[in-house]
């Protein structure tokens, strides 16, 4: 998406395990909460993701973050008082099982510590917990997309793409819908 769009891309989760990987005094806060599979500390994450965020040049995607509804109210303020609101929220309908599925190739490939199944569970209960308000609050900013996550690759990007291109372009919306 980034690419397409010529933005910079950010993952927190990256991010963070860059920081715990440097060891930097940051990392060393987070490691054992990532290992669990917790969500770090809102602070920490968006002192982290706000940091390189300053570093990028126009706009974003940011993959993984926010996912509380506090780390959505600090994005909202960050991005405004700097010019740059967000335009879309993009949420994945995926079902459980293939989300597990997903991970586990991952872990195939890329092994990290919260791969295990037993914290990618852990993972996704927290998830679906909290998601609610957090889906709640960007559904009510009016920029929820909801997209769905089942498919190639190259299929959900299409689709992501397609939504996002309305919400750049709003009238792409009106030739549409003629």
């Amino acid at each position: 998406m980034a690419e397409h769009y010529g933005v910079s891309y950010l993952s927190s989760g990256e991010l963070l395990r860059d920081e715990v990987a440097r060891a930097t005094p940051t990392g060393t806060l987070i490691v054992e909460e990532l290992e669990r599979g917790e969500l770090v500390d809102d602070s920490i994450v968006s002192a982290v993701v706000f940091d390189n965020l300053s570093q990028a040049d126009g706009g974003f995607v940011l993959d993984g973050f926010p996912r509380t509804v506090q780390q959505a109210r600090v994005t909202e303020h960050w991005t405004v008082d700097r010019g740059l609101p967000l335009d879309a929220a993009v949420e994945l309908l995926v079902p459980r099982e293939e989300l597990v599925n997903r991970i586990r190739r991952r872990a195939v490939d890329t092994p990290r510590s919260d791969d295990a199944l037993r914290t990618v569970l852990y993972r996704l209960d927290r998830y679906d917990q909290e998601s609610n308000d957090l889906l709640s609050f960007y559904r009510e900013r009016g920029i929820l997309i909801t997209v769905d996550g089942t498919g190639d690759v190259d299929e959900v990007t299409e689709r992501i793409q397609n939504h996002i291109d309305r919400v750049l372009d709003p009238s792409k919306n009106n030739s549409e819908a003629r």
